[in-house]
């Protein structure tokens, strides 16, 4: 099992946050049904595979939106993360990774 974190978008814009939180249906749209939980939101495009999107506060002006990404498949995921890294970048968003490690 490994895990990917990546950042969605770097600043705190309050316009951006909102435009993304609005825009997780379409993000997932034909991967994966998306359960919001609070301020986060939960996928599973398969058995083996979790997406999860959430903001990391540290305080109210440094938040940062993250996709973590835990799977066993890794051909699986990087499919699954081009697809939804095509559509941020139509919307204006873009990712990096934050952090990467593997479990046993």
């Amino acid at each position: 099992m490994f895990s990917l974190e990546f950042q969605v978008m770097g600043d705190y814009d309050i316009d951006k946050l909102r435009d993304f939180i609005s825009s997780v249906d379409y993000i997932f749209q034909d991967i994966c049904k998306a359960v919001k939980i609070g301020a986060s939101y939960l996928c599973a495009p398969n058995p083996s595979t979790m997406l999860i999107v959430y903001m990391n506060v540290t305080n109210l002006k440094d938040v940062k939106t993250v996709l973590k990404v835990n799977a066993e498949d890794a051909s699986y995921a990087v499919s699954v993360v081009s697809e939804i890294n095509e559509r941020l970048k139509k919307m204006g968003f873009h990712m990096n990774l934050d952090s990467s490690f593997m479990t046993s």
